[in-house]
């Protein structure tokens, strides 16, 4: 577990864009989940030794203290922050800091953050997909045109169900939808998966000339 104080004095910009894409808010502060399902397309099986084996590659790939909760990683932040302020403040840590490294690495390190711990890779559609998350999103109307900002350069679909019918009456509260080529996302940071999800990594190198 972290405070505030120490994660905004010593995270990098990876640390803040996987925090910043992951995050969502809880009781006494934010919670960053990783999660993922079996699947048919993987030649391996999900067992409790590769939640074990990706734990500890999520925890000494981005420097953070990940703990295995049941089947979830979870990193718990301890803050009084508003879900504004919090990720207000880290959007600026980031905005300040990307123009550190080359546009090319800030790319593949946004799409490592987003991808990398959550999200379907679903092969007969050809995308990668995650959801972004509606407990952040209502607090920070910035935060999607922000990634698309971000983004401008790549083919991405994002599909914000906010704007969708079923959304507005209430029938289906469904996250908004981030949609990348799952071959670009392949190309780009395939190789870099193996050192955070084991599992993941499985079904991308199984099926890599299925997309």
């Amino acid at each position: 577990m972290l405070n505030d104080i120490q994660f905004f004095q010593q995270a990098n910009l990876m640390q803040l864009l996987v925090v910043y894409a992951n995050a969502k808010p809880t009781n006494g502060g934010f919670v960053v989940v990783s999660n993922y399902r079996s699947s048919k397309y993987a030649t391996i099986q999900l067992a409790s030794n590769i939640y074990s084996q990706n734990n500890q590659l999520l925890s000494n790939y981005f420097g953070l203290p990940f703990m295995l909760n049941d089947n979830n990683h979870e990193l718990f932040i301890q803050s009084s922050f508003t879900t504004f302020n919090f990720f207000e403040k880290i959007y600026r840590q980031i905005d300040n800091l990307k123009n550190t490294i080359s546009a090319d690495n800030f790319l593949n390190i946004l799409l490592i953050c987003f991808f990398g711990l959550r999200g379907s890779i679903d092969i007969k559609g050809s995308y990668y997909t995650t959801d972004l998350l509606d407990s952040v999103i209502v607090h920070n109307p910035d935060y999607i045109s922000r990634l698309q900002t971000w983004l401008a350069a790549i083919n991405i679909n994002i599909n914000d169900r906010h704007q969708q019918p079923q959304y507005i009456q209430g029938v289906s509260l469904r996250n908004t939808q981030f949609r990348v080529p799952l071959r670009f996302i392949f190309n780009q940071i395939g190789s870099e998966i193996q050192y955070i999800n084991l599992y993941k990594y499985n079904i991308l190198i199984s099926n890599q000339t299925k997309f």
